[in-house]
C-alpha cells in the first residue's frame, strides 16, 4: 500500500535526520 511506503520513507527520512544530528 502507498501508507506503508510513505511510512518507511519518512522512517528513512527521520533516520537521517538523526544521523545529522548526532554527527
Amino acid at each position: 500500500y502507498d501508507n506503508e511506503w510513505g511510512f518507511s520513507c519518512r522512517m528513512a527520512d527521520v533516520a537521517a535526520a538523526m544521523g545529522q544530528l548526532l554527527n
